[in-house]
């Protein structure tokens, strides 16, 4: 058996989504893989994606932001969040590398904790980051207001120094303390159900009238004035859950379908911007609406990689919260896909990547 330990952010869904991809290849290519997955994502998250002999163990590996909803965050709470993490940082290193010879671990990946690194290191094993940002670049921004992050950000650049390869995706930022780069494509996940199949399901076979898929959370959409959104014309609305009467909304149960399948049933979608929805956007060539995400630094990147490679359209905050839509949607469903694409299979190059590390 191939033993292996998975360090997963537990900060969005991004890094899961791309993990598990990475995971599957893996398993593809070895059947004999285990792997160990330390994270404090939901485990339904990876169960709905994975096909791989793996356990769960649900446990803080990092901190990412503290966030006051999923459009911004808390400075000085993420701050506070960190100090504390890190002062018990060496026990968990510690702790970590025991558990890694516990179970005969050959190799370690993160996406992207420095926890990982530190612990692969203290148990001299080799280590794989994959990422399209880091948590040091993240923070450099807020030494503005709290010049306390920087012993924060001090201590992440060492423990990704510590990395043997780090497997770069697109849409990247500054990424210097890791000593060797490997760039690979996209990792994104694909649809099992096709569009006509999806909407047939939802009531909708035969609807021409474009669907919009709202890819938020129920608790985003609180302060949205929906009864504006009923009143746009010439759109369909997917929801998760929902009560709100008007035959322009469809709702869906949390997890009822495969979110990509979804996604392939639409004309359009609206979000937030995370490496998640825009991979999976660019593999099904949807067009995105978005919705800033305020004191977050990727988000520029992420913003020129979706123009860069496919459709997109900004909708200010406060045109999200009063239910002005029309104008974002209409702009987008006007545009032309780009015609040059972009390679999506990270997966199985990062796979082989990984794989020779270990001969």
């Amino acid at each position: 058996m191939l033993s292996i330990i998975y360090y997963i952010s537990g900060h969005g869904y991004g890094h899961t989504i791309r993990s598990v991809a990475l995971m599957d290849a893996l398993a593809k290519a070895r059947p004999d893989c285990f792997f160990h997955i330390r994270t404090s994502t939901p485990p339904w998250l990876v169960r709905e994606m994975s096909h791989t002999s793996c356990k769960i163990y649900d446990i803080p590996v990092d901190v990412g932001t503290v966030q006051s909803d999923s459009f911004r965050l808390n400075r000085g709470a993420t701050l506070q969040a960190c100090q504390r993490f890190f002062t018990g940082l060496d026990s968990m290193i510690e702790k970590e590398a025991g558990f890694a010879e516990s179970v005969g671990a050959r190799l370690i990946i993160g996406d992207v904790p420095p926890l990982a690194f530190e612990a692969a290191f203290r148990a001299q094993l080799p280590s794989v980051a994959l990422a399209n940002f880091t948590w040091d670049w993240i923070y450099v921004p807020y030494l503005s207001t709290h010049p306390d992050f920087q012993d924060i950000i001090h201590s992440i650049k060492e423990a990704y120094r510590k990395a043997d390869l780090l497997l770069r995706l697109p849409f990247h930022g500054e990424m210097a303390a890791f000593q060797r780069v490997q760039d690979i494509p996209l990792i994104a996940r694909r649809a099992r159900r096709s569009s006509t199949e999806v909407r047939r399901s939802l009531g909708l076979a035969d609807e021409e009238t474009p669907l919009v898929l709202i890819a938020l959370r129920p608790d985003d959409l609180q302060a949205v004035q929906l009864h504006r959104l009923a009143a746009i014309s010439g759109y369909r609305f997917i929801l998760l859950k929902g009560t709100h009467g008007d035959r322009r909304f469809v709702y869906v149960e949390p997890n009822e379908y495969y979110y990509p399948d979804l996604i392939n049933a639409a004309d359009v979608v609206v979000s937030k911007l995370g490496y998640g929805i825009v991979a999976d956007c660019l593999a099904h060539c949807r067009p995105l609406v978005y919705i800033p995400r305020e004191d977050f630094v990727e988000h520029e990147v992420l913003v020129e990689g979706i123009n860069r490679c496919g459709v997109a359209s900004e909708l200010s905050y406060e045109d999200f919260l009063q239910g002005n839509w029309q104008e974002a949607l209409d702009e987008v469903s006007l545009k032309s896909w780009r015609s040059e694409g972009i390679a999506l299979n990270g997966a199985e190059v990062a796979a082989e990547h990984v794989l020779g590390m270990l001969e």
